[in-house]
């Protein structure tokens, strides 16, 4: 796998669900963003926010459509075909029920709120699942978010 040209982190727009585990890959970008003094502007373009990462290997975009989920290929495919971003340089953020993690790490928002991302192998599209968010394979219930 070459260099990461491109983070995408997945959710919905809108107050509904700010706080759900739907926004996990939005909230993954916020903190690289945050981490990296990466400002996220909106670009109609590609209909999301976008910012520049500068990293050691070259650019790097954060997107976050505002889309919703269903319609981000979009946003996700404009941005790639302007750039000629191959999907093998594309990370995926996004919510995940019933992940079958490669590795977990912990990641700190703030100090307020932890949340449990699962790297996940991937073929063409590497991606990183926010997991333990809902549905688990043994049945047990939707939650959201864990808090610490």
């Amino acid at each position: 796998m070459g260099a990461i040209r491109c983070v995408v982190g997945l959710g919905n727009p809108g107050a509904k669900y700010e706080d759900t585990r739907h926004n996990a890959g939005f909230r993954f970008v916020d903190l690289l963003a945050r981490e990296h003094g990466v400002v996220l502007r909106a670009e109609n373009k590609f209909s999301g926010e976008l910012g520049r990462l500068d990293a050691a290997g070259g650019d790097c975009w954060l997107l976050k459509p505002t889309t919703f989920m269903n319609h981000s290929g979009r946003a996700v495919a404009a941005l790639c075909n302007f750039y000629r971003i191959a999907p093998a340089e594309l990370l995926v953020a996004y919510d995940e029920l019933d992940l079958e993690p490669v590795a977990v790490l912990e990641v700190e928002d703030g100090g307020v709120a932890r949340q449990r991302v699962a790297a996940l192998a991937a073929e063409a599209l590497p991606a990183v699942g926010a997991g333990g968010l809902g549905q688990r394979g043994d049945g047990g219930g939707v939650g959201d978010v864990e808090g610490h």
